[in-house]
C-alpha cells in the first residue's frame, strides 16, 4: 500500500500519515510536494500509475 500525503498539510500532522504507515504491514508514505490538503495531480497521476501497473 502506498500513501501520500503533504508534509506542509495544515489539516491533518504528517505524524499521523507515519503512524498510520507504521501499522500497514508493507506500506510505503510518500510526500506529496504541493502543501495543500487535497491531492495535486501529480499525486493523483502517481496513485494511477500505480494502479495502472498492478493491472498489467
Amino acid at each position: 500500500m502506498r500513501l501520500w500525503h503533504a508534509p506542509a498539510d495544515t489539516m491533518a500532522p504528517y505524524e499521523v500519515a507515519e503512524r498510520t504507515a507504521r501499522l500497514i504491514p508493507g506500506a510505503v508514505l510518500l510526500d506529496q510536494a504541493d502543501p495543500d490538503h487535497v491531492p495535486s495531480p501529480e499525486t493523483a497521476r502517481a496513485a494511477l500509475d500505480v494502479l495502472a501497473a498492478r493491472g498489467r
